[in-house]
């Protein structure tokens, strides 16, 4: 007889791809996986509605078994050949890029006065009035552009990084990352150094985005990340009602957010064209804090219910960035402005970075749904974590 298998998604070590797959019976490759791996998230599927065999959704498990030489255990075959997640040559090549960029901003920062010991900045001189002189405009423009250019090259070293050896190439990778330079510098061009240099430095924002998706697809294909899975899961056996209760949810989050981030956008865009002020610390600083904020409603809208953040981990981060303020005032502007400056762009890199980590999510739990959705199999409502699940057998049937 034919088997009537029930979803098995091996959990086993931390090095599994999960695949979704969609079909009426699992394959002789995947059932034989199946039985040699311990089940560690079972999703019970029942019978179609035309009473044939099981519907089965399913995820094809595909591990470091897939990788590793014959006759080794995977485990210690991965033990071996990875280190913090990466294999031991990208992780040393990764190391000595760093070295290197560390090597470039020292011998580089200083030739922008950016007051490094090697070539330190006298404090600002005072006018006739007590005023304090303002840094030289061409200074500033340089200290941005150079400090850009080197967080985004690095950034981009990583996304090659997480995404070689996949199905993106080096070209695409240098393209996507680097729209935010040429842009800058179009900019520059035609609309004066000042909107290239803020548009220089928001790239470095879209870097750090580009860096937390190219992260999370990474993190999905070895299996260590497994939010979109296990959301998808938990929609597919809700009821109607639940489902409709989640997207009424969504809408009403996107209108919420939708009004505050346009304010903040048109305020960035009046700031990269028409800049407000003749400091310019002043006026990266504002920037950076528009964009923390309108990245920090949108990482709302785009995160997946009950998965990965909570509503706790938001209140957290934005009471951290409201009282970071006093802190960089007190140990950042007092001493150093653009210490003070890259500080509160740190955190903007770190949003936008999360925001993509989220993003990359979101399309997976929606490409998950979808296949589903066409395959148009019901699924029953018994979900649970844990258990393991054994296809049956003609005998067992």
């Amino acid at each position: 007889m034919q088997l009537k298998p029930q979803l098995v998604v091996a959990e086993g070590s931390s090095t599994q791809r999960f695949n979704l797959c969609c079909g009426r019976q699992l394959s002789a490759r995947v059932e034989q996986r199946a039985r040699r791996r311990p089940a560690g998230l079972v999703i019970k599927m029942h019978k179609g509605d035309d009473g044939d065999d099981d519907a089965a959704v399913f995820i094809d498990v595909m591990d470091a078994a897939d990788e590793c030489p014959a006759g080794v255990d995977p485990l210690q075959w991965r033990r071996l050949n990875y280190t913090c997640g990466l294999r031991n040559e990208a992780f040393g090549g990764m190391f000595l890029v760093s070295l290197l960029f560390i090597v470039l901003a020292a011998v580089v920062l200083p030739r922008t006065g950016t007051g490094t010991p090697a070539a330190p900045v006298p404090a600002p001189a005072v006018a006739d009035d007590g005023e304090p002189l303002l840094p030289p405009p061409e200074q500033c423009v340089s200290v941005v552009w150079t400090v850009s250019l080197l967080l985004s090259s690095y950034l981009g070293f990583w996304i090659y990084t997480l995404s070689s050896s996949h199905t993106t190439t080096a070209a695409a990778i240098f393209i996507r990352f680097s729209y935010g330079a040429m842009l800058a510098h179009a900019a520059g061009s035609l609309a004066g150094p000042v909107t290239g240099m803020t548009l220089a430095h928001l790239g470095t924002a879209c870097a750090a985005g580009l860096l937390g998706h190219a992260l999370a697809e990474y993190r999905m294909r070895d299996g260590i990340e497994r939010a979109a899975d296990e959301a998808a899961a938990r929609t597919m056996a809700a009821t109607a009602e639940a489902i409709d209760n989640q997207s009424l949810a969504f809408y009403y989050s996107v209108f919420v957010s939708s009004m505050p981030t346009l304010l903040m956008a048109a305020r960035v865009v009046w700031l990269v064209f028409f800049p407000s002020y003749s400091y310019f610390p002043f006026l990266l600083f504002e920037l950076n804090c528009l964009v923390y904020w309108t990245l920090y409603f949108w990482a709302i809208v785009v995160a997946l219910p009950k998965a990965l953040i909570s509503v706790h981990l938001m209140m957290r981060l934005m009471c951290y960035h409201l009282g970071s303020f006093f802190l960089a005032i007190i140990l950042c502007f007092v001493l150093f402005p653009w210490l003070w400056i890259y500080y509160f762009g740190l955190q903007m890199m770190g949003m936008a970075a999360l925001f993509g980590y989220l993003l990359a999510l979101n399309t997976r739990y929606k490409d998950i749904l979808l296949l589903a959705r066409e395959q148009q199999q019901p699924v029953s409502e018994d979900i649970e974590l844990g258990g393991a699940v054994q296809p049956q057998t003609g005998n067992d049937a």
